[in-house]
This record gives C-alpha cells, sequence and structure tokens, in this order.
C-alpha cells in the first residue's frame, strides 16, 4: 500500500496567504512582548522566560496594563492602551480563524475555510474566502504593528522615566518591519 500524496498545487497561493498572515501576526506578538520587557526593565532573554508563557494578546494586555499602573500611566496613555488592546484582538480572532481553521475548496474553486466555533451558539459553517481576503488581512496586520511601533513612542513619551539599564543593554532581535520603520520605510 502506498502513502497517500495530500499535496495539491492549487492550494499553493492559499498556503503561501496564510503563512504571510501568520508570520506577520507573530510579529504584533513579539512587539508586545518587547514592550513588556521594555517596562519590566529585564534582559530580553530574560523576559522571554515570562512572555513565552502568555498565549494570545490577552495575557499580555493585562500585564501591560499592571505594569502601566505600577509606573503611574497618566489617563492618554491607558485610553491609547485600551484602544491598541481592541485592534490587536480583533485582528487576533481573524488571524487565528484563518491559521487554525481548516480550509477546502469547492467543485467551482472557490476556498472554504471551515468555521467551526461554539461560544454560546454554535457555529458550523462554511466561510468563502480568497487569497485577495488574506492580502487584505495581511495589510491589516501590517497596520495594526506599525500602530504598536506608534504606541511605543507614545509610552516612552508620556511615562515618567525609569532605569531602563538590563533591557537598553541586553541583545535585541530585529524583525524586517522593525528595520524598514528604523530606515526611514514607514508608510505612515
Amino acid at each position: 500500500m502506498s502513502t497517500p500524496k495530500y499535496y495539491n498545487p492549487e492550494f499553493d497561493g492559499l498556503v503561501k496567504a496564510i503563512g504571510r498572515v501568520a508570520s506577520m501576526y507573530s510579529d504584533v506578538e513579539f512587539a508586545l512582548s518587547e514592550t513588556l520587557w521594555l517596562l519590566m526593565n529585564v534582559e530580553r532573554k530574560i523576559g522571554a522566560c515570562l512572555t513565552a508563557q502568555m498565549i494570545g494578546p490577552g495575557p499580555r494586555f493585562r500585564a501591560l496594563m499592571s505594569l502601566l499602573a505600577l509606573r503611574d500611566a497618566p489617563p492618554e496613555l491607558l485610553k491609547a492602551t485600551r484602544e491598541l488592546k481592541d485592534q490587536v484582538s480583533s485582528i487576533a480572532a481573524k488571524r487565528n480563524r484563518v491559521v487554525h481553521d481548516p480550509w477546502g475548496r469547492n467543485p467551482d474553486g472557490d476556498f472554504h475555510r471551515i468555521h467551526l466555533t461554539a461560544d454560546h451558539k454554535l457555529d458550523f459553517s462554511f466561510k468563502t474566502e480568497t487569497i485577495a481576503d488574506l492580502d487584505k488581512l495581511y495589510d491589516d496586520i501590517v497596520q495594526v504593528r506599525r500602530g504598536l511601533s506608534r504606541y511605543r513612542l507614545l509610552l516612552e513619551r508620556l511615562l515618567p522615566q525609569w532605569p531602563r539599564r538590563q533591557f537598553d543593554e541586553s541583545p535585541g532581535i530585529r524583525t524586517y518591519l522593525m528595520d524598514a520603520e528604523a530606515n526611514g520605510d514607514s508608510e505612515d
């Protein structure tokens, strides 16, 4: 008996688009983690030991709000944090559906995501999504990530100063979007 082949080249474009969504969203959570490490004033590797235990944006934002309270953040920054939390949570939910739901293709060639949730009510349905829809989600995630960069600048401007030696002296990791922003390639 031969091993079944699961590869279907008709899905290549879809798989590539899903991968772009997943990869860019991981940069969002990395930026959130790095913001926590900065506020905790810990070396990045030490901070990573903590934030690696935080699954999704919810725990990161709860920790962020606690650290902001500890650092006497002004109301303007707390408001910006809540708004950012809403944006990140919304984009995370969309990313999770795209990455974790099974996909199929109907006889007409349309891609369908098998949507299965039961949050107070069962939703077991087929959602037609195009590669263009996934590209739009990718672009939305990029915008949220850029919003995180602006938030970080706001945070550093509005918070009272605190010692940052451990964080500032620890080796960092730069993502390609961070490098683009550092070189002035931001679209904002």
